[in-house]
């Protein structure tokens, strides 16, 4: 049986961006920080604690990474009791939401610290997950911050997926 087709996003999540929303299609997301500011190591464990939260809840998390200044994500979203999908507004939403109170918290500062628009993909093919997974993997290598992704500490692989680091070094 076909997937059912993509739709849009819902109408408080709809800014400048179209967002659809894969009927269990995974999802690539990325947001970056409030004017490129540069996030401390603190702020970077918190990002990925928060993106790590749901987990197995909201999400079947397949691959994030937390970067000086944005996050990529790639998940599929799950549905709850009442068989509803989880949308981005609740995904999404909820990382960035969690995840600026308490770096403001923590540095006892205010304001926002992500941008309010994201990029999302959805994946319409299998083989785009490892590919997209690789991309993220991948990312803190091809940006200096690492020589291989195993090294980089805000860097979550499911374990289900098996990519290959040796692809990644040199």
């Amino acid at each position: 049986m076909d997937k059912p087709l993509a739709r849009p996003a819902p109408h408080d999540f709809t800014r400048r961006l179209p967002h659809i929303e894969g009927a269990g299609s995974p999802l690539f997301i990325t947001f970056a920080t409030h004017g490129r500011k540069v996030l401390p190591e603190p702020a970077r464990d918190i990002a990925l604690r928060s993106i790590l939260h749901d987990h197995g809840v909201k999400m079947d998390l397949l691959c994030a990474v937390v970067m000086t200044d944005h996050v990529h994500i790639l998940y599929v979203p799950l549905v709850d009791e009442a068989g509803a999908q989880y949308t981005k507004t609740e995904i999404i939403g909820a990382v960035k939401s969690a995840s600026a109170h308490d770096i403001n918290k923590r540095f006892g500062r205010r304001g926002p610290v992500w941008q309010d628009e994201f990029f999302d993909h959805v994946l319409r093919r299998v083989d785009n997950i490892e590919e997209k997974a690789r991309y993220i993997a991948g990312n803190p290598v091809r940006k200096g911050l690492c020589s291989r992704p195993a090294e980089y500490p805000w860097l979550w692989i499911n374990p289900g997926l098996s990519l290959n680091f040796d692809q990644f070094e040199g």
